[in-house]
């Protein structure tokens, strides 16, 4: 809830705002400002609980998703071109754990006690009720996930002979859209980008500070915990995305799938037979998850990367197949120094 959730998603979603939103239309405006206005907002929504989904369920996720179906629809119909061969030598296991980065299986884990507690304030407290509206809204959000990703997946594939192998992803993506919609189509998607990045905020500063609030037993009150969560992320978002991303990665390889055997246990948890399971289902995860972080920052672990490496699936290129994608961050001489500090330390 700290490591990741403050230090590292709130923060972030902070600076992606600044360099495709603001900096998009605003080419002037410091990030400083990005910084105090966005956790500002920030503060306004999430302050108010008990009107915190309404506040974002009725205008800035309508409006987010209306963009970004124009997007899709305009680049499905009307696509940049065809796919062509690209250097990544496995595509799968690249594109599973650079999508570590979206932080969706993660955040949705975080932000689930908004939900039902939202869901329960409105009158479904009853266990019955309360799954229908679930069940109801996952299906909804369901689809219009895959309707956005997929599309944005296909605008991707159909423009990957446009731009160069090594063009950042931020920069890939704008691209790719003036190519669709020109210079409104820019000024769509960093409106879009904004809208995503503080309703993701909003509910994960709803959720830190109801945990929080909850640990410390209200000796430090919700709205204080608000009020500290956005402090930080203006200090941590003046960092910009990719220094953020730096030091996140060994965080989300080391937590993620965990979160990801958190779900799958819970789709089919009235066929797990007691708490051990889950217990010991994470505990095994998160073993091999920390070897294999610590493998990809160049601490080895002998036997248990040996063991690891028979584990099926490995011929999928699951195990180590994040190496290529560190290798590519290890070349900023931010991570790199990082690094050789951290390995040449007693």
């Amino acid at each position: 809830m700290i490591g990741i959730a403050m230090l590292v998603t709130v923060p972030r979603t902070a600076a992606t705002t600044h360099e495709m939103g603001v900096h998009t239309l605003f080419p002037n405006v410091p990030s400083f400002v990005t910084m105090v206005v966005f956790f500002g907002l920030n503060f306004y929504f999430a302050s108010d609980r008990s009107n915190l989904i309404d506040k974002v369920g009725q205008v800035l996720t309508p409006a987010l998703f209306a963009i970004l179906l124009f997007i899709v629809i305009k680049g499905t119909f009307d696509p940049l071109g065809a796919p062509v061969n690209t250097e990544i030598q496995n595509p799968f296991g690249h594109s599973f754990f650079s999508a570590y980065q979206t932080g969706d299986v993660f955040t949705g884990l975080l932000c689930a006690s908004v939900f039902i507690g939202s869901i329960a304030a409105k009158g479904y407290a009853e266990p019955s009720k309360m799954k229908q509206v679930v069940m109801n809204g996952t299906i909804v959000a369901g689809l219009g996930l895959l309707i956005i990703y997929g599309g944005l997946l296909y605008i991707g594939a159909t423009g990957s002979g446009l731009f160069p192998s090594e063009m950042e992803s931020a920069q890939l993506v704008t691209g790719l859209v003036y190519k669709l919609l020109g210079d409104y189509g820019t000024i769509a998607l960093a409106i879009a980008v904004s809208l995503a990045c503080l309703t993701t905020s909003i509910g994960i500063t709803a959720s830190i500070a109801d945990f929080l609030s909850g640990l410390t037993k209200q000796k430090v009150s919700y709205r204080n915990w608000v009020i500290v969560v956005c402090a930080t992320g203006v200090l941590m978002g003046l960092m910009g995305v990719e220094k953020i991303i730096d030091y996140s990665v060994p965080l989300f390889m080391g937590i993620y799938p965990v979160s990801i055997v958190i779900v799958l246990l819970g789709v089919f948890r009235r066929y797990i037979p007691n708490a051990g399971a889950y217990k010991g289902s994470v505990l095994a995860t998160f073993i091999i998850s920390l070897c294999e972080t610590s493998d990809s920052i160049g601490i080895h672990m002998g036997y248990m990367n040996d063991f690891i490496s028979i584990i099926p699936f490995n011929a999928m290129g699951l195990h180590g197949s994040f190496q290529p994608y560190w290798d590519s961050l290890r070349e900023r001489s931010f991570t790199e120094n990082r690094i050789r500090k951290f390995l040449q330390a007693p």
